[in-house]
């Protein structure tokens, strides 16, 4: 029995959210050889200092909603 990508995109999407991204990273492990770790773990210590920098009252941060909008406008020139 052949399984369609409609079906596998219903299973995964049932699953809990920790379980559908380990098979998104799977998946891509497997097709594209994984994440490049040097990059990856730049990008925690990156997300972990701009947390740590709204925590601690130093910057403020942008609404997700503002940031659309402004990431769209800037596209659309």
């Amino acid at each position: 029995m052949t399984i369609t990508l409609d079906q596998i995109v219903e299973e995964v999407s049932l699953l809990p959210d920790d379980v559908s991204a380990e098979v998104v990273e799977r998946i891509l492990i497997r097709r594209h050889g994984g994440f490049d770790q040097g990059v990856e773990e730049a990008w925690k210590a990156e997300a972990s200092s701009r947390v740590q920098e709204i925590v601690a009252g130093q910057v403020e941060g942008i609404p997700l909603e503002d940031s659309l909008n402004r990431a769209a406008r800037h596209l659309s020139r």
